[in-house]
Protein backbone atom coordinates (compact mmCIF):
# COMPACT_ATOMS: atom_id res chain seq x y z
CA UNK A 1 0.00 0.00 0.00
CA UNK A 2 1.23 3.04 -1.20
CA UNK A 3 0.40 6.24 1.37
CA UNK A 4 0.30 9.90 0.03
CA UNK A 5 1.03 12.68 2.69
CA UNK A 6 -2.23 15.15 2.11
CA UNK A 7 -1.76 18.76 2.21
CA UNK A 8 -3.26 21.09 4.42
CA UNK A 9 -6.43 22.27 3.07
CA UNK A 10 -5.64 25.48 4.77
CA UNK A 11 -1.74 26.41 3.90
CA UNK A 12 -0.70 27.71 0.67
CA UNK A 13 0.48 25.43 -2.38
CA UNK A 14 4.46 24.25 -1.70
CA UNK A 15 5.65 26.87 -5.23
CA UNK A 16 4.04 29.89 -3.07
CA UNK A 17 5.76 29.33 0.40
CA UNK A 18 8.00 32.24 1.10
CA UNK A 19 6.44 34.65 -1.43
CA UNK A 20 3.92 37.80 -0.22
CA UNK A 21 0.77 36.91 -1.71
CA UNK A 22 0.17 38.34 -4.71
CA UNK A 23 -2.55 41.96 -4.48
CA UNK A 24 -5.39 41.62 -6.84
CA UNK A 25 -5.41 44.01 -10.13
CA UNK A 26 -8.70 46.28 -10.23
CA UNK A 27 -10.91 45.76 -12.71
CA UNK A 28 -10.75 48.87 -15.28
CA UNK A 29 -14.69 49.26 -16.42
CA UNK A 30 -15.37 50.15 -20.05
CA UNK A 31 -18.68 51.48 -19.52
CA UNK A 32 -17.87 54.94 -18.48
CA UNK A 33 -14.92 55.22 -21.02
CA UNK A 34 -17.65 54.22 -24.18
CA UNK A 35 -20.12 56.88 -22.63
CA UNK A 36 -17.32 59.85 -22.95
CA UNK A 37 -16.38 58.69 -26.42
CA UNK A 38 -20.14 59.24 -27.42
CA UNK A 39 -20.35 62.37 -25.71
CA UNK A 40 -17.53 63.61 -27.85
CA UNK A 41 -18.63 61.95 -30.54
CA UNK A 42 -22.28 63.67 -30.35
CA UNK A 43 -20.27 67.27 -29.08
CA UNK A 44 -18.07 67.34 -32.48
CA UNK A 45 -21.02 65.84 -34.56
CA UNK A 46 -23.48 69.06 -33.09
CA UNK A 47 -19.95 71.17 -33.77
CA UNK A 48 -19.28 70.79 -36.55
CA UNK A 49 -20.65 72.01 -40.33
CA UNK A 50 -20.64 70.60 -43.45
CA UNK A 51 -21.28 73.47 -45.66
CA UNK A 52 -19.51 73.66 -48.64
CA UNK A 53 -16.82 75.96 -47.99
CA UNK A 54 -15.26 77.85 -51.19
CA UNK A 55 -12.70 80.50 -51.49
CA UNK A 56 -13.66 83.71 -53.51
CA UNK A 57 -10.00 85.56 -54.83
CA UNK A 58 -10.97 89.33 -54.33
CA UNK A 59 -8.35 91.79 -55.13
CA UNK A 60 -8.61 94.91 -54.53
CA UNK A 61 -7.67 98.05 -56.31
CA UNK A 62 -7.51 101.73 -55.34
CA UNK A 63 -8.62 103.03 -59.00
CA UNK A 64 -12.59 101.50 -57.89
CA UNK A 65 -12.72 100.27 -61.59
CA UNK A 66 -11.26 97.59 -63.42
CA UNK A 67 -7.55 97.75 -64.21
CA UNK A 68 -6.09 96.71 -67.93
CA UNK A 69 -4.82 98.98 -70.99
CA UNK A 70 -7.38 97.75 -73.19
CA UNK A 71 -9.98 95.65 -71.46
CA UNK A 72 -13.40 97.08 -71.59
CA UNK A 73 -15.22 98.06 -68.84
CA UNK A 74 -18.70 97.03 -67.46
CA UNK A 75 -20.08 98.69 -64.41
CA UNK A 76 -22.69 96.00 -62.51
CA UNK A 77 -24.59 97.66 -59.80
CA UNK A 78 -26.15 95.19 -57.07
CA UNK A 79 -28.75 96.88 -55.65
CA UNK A 80 -31.25 95.20 -52.76
CA UNK A 81 -33.46 92.85 -54.97
CA UNK A 82 -32.14 93.29 -58.51
CA UNK A 83 -29.44 93.42 -60.91
CA UNK A 84 -28.50 96.31 -63.35
CA UNK A 85 -25.61 95.85 -65.98
CA UNK A 86 -25.82 99.16 -67.58
CA UNK A 87 -29.65 100.43 -66.62
CA UNK A 88 -30.80 96.85 -67.87
CA UNK A 89 -32.51 94.97 -64.86
CA UNK A 90 -31.13 91.19 -65.45
CA UNK A 91 -31.64 87.90 -63.18
CA UNK A 92 -28.13 87.09 -61.68
CA UNK A 93 -27.80 83.67 -63.16
CA UNK A 94 -28.23 86.12 -67.19
CA UNK A 95 -25.49 88.52 -66.02
CA UNK A 96 -22.56 86.47 -67.88
CA UNK A 97 -23.97 85.83 -70.81
CA UNK A 98 -25.37 89.15 -71.49
CA UNK A 99 -22.31 90.22 -71.03
CA UNK A 100 -21.15 87.66 -73.45
CA UNK A 101 -23.75 88.89 -76.16
CA UNK A 102 -22.91 92.84 -75.80
CA UNK A 103 -18.98 92.27 -76.09
CA UNK A 104 -18.06 89.57 -77.52
CA UNK A 105 -14.55 88.10 -75.69
CA UNK A 106 -15.37 87.86 -72.40
CA UNK A 107 -11.47 87.84 -71.84
CA UNK A 108 -11.69 91.69 -73.05
CA UNK A 109 -13.96 92.75 -70.55
CA UNK A 110 -13.01 93.88 -67.15
CA UNK A 111 -16.53 94.39 -64.72
CA UNK A 112 -16.62 96.98 -62.20
CA UNK A 113 -18.93 95.05 -59.70
CA UNK A 114 -21.23 97.83 -57.65
CA UNK A 115 -22.62 96.67 -54.12
CA UNK A 116 -25.10 98.99 -53.42
CA UNK A 117 -26.32 100.16 -49.98
CA UNK A 118 -28.59 97.54 -48.37
CA UNK A 119 -27.30 94.89 -50.59
CA UNK A 120 -26.81 91.55 -48.81
CA UNK A 121 -23.20 89.52 -49.03
CA UNK A 122 -24.80 86.67 -50.74
CA UNK A 123 -26.39 88.37 -53.57
CA UNK A 124 -22.66 89.61 -54.39
CA UNK A 125 -21.18 86.15 -54.03
CA UNK A 126 -23.81 84.57 -56.30
CA UNK A 127 -23.10 87.36 -58.87
CA UNK A 128 -19.00 86.71 -58.39
CA UNK A 129 -20.40 82.58 -58.98
CA UNK A 130 -22.07 83.23 -62.06
CA UNK A 131 -19.63 85.61 -63.68
CA UNK A 132 -16.97 83.24 -62.74
CA UNK A 133 -18.84 80.50 -64.40
CA UNK A 134 -19.31 82.61 -67.15
CA UNK A 135 -15.47 82.78 -67.90
CA UNK A 136 -15.27 86.50 -66.35
CA UNK A 137 -12.48 86.72 -64.22
CA UNK A 138 -11.36 90.22 -64.41
CA UNK A 139 -13.43 91.79 -61.50
CA UNK A 140 -13.25 94.56 -59.21
CA UNK A 141 -15.71 94.73 -56.15
CA UNK A 142 -16.41 97.80 -55.17
CA UNK A 143 -18.72 99.46 -52.31
CA UNK A 144 -20.76 102.87 -52.07
CA UNK A 145 -21.44 104.26 -48.94
CA UNK A 146 -25.27 105.00 -47.24
CA UNK A 147 -25.57 108.83 -47.48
Amino acid sequence: MNITPTANPQSPPASRIGTAPRARRPLISLTPLIDVVFILLVFFMLASSFLQWRVIDVSASGSGSPAGDNLQSVRIEIHPGELRVQDHKIRPADVAEFIRRQYGDVSQVAVALWSMPGTELQAIVTTLDHLAAGGITNVTLNATEAD
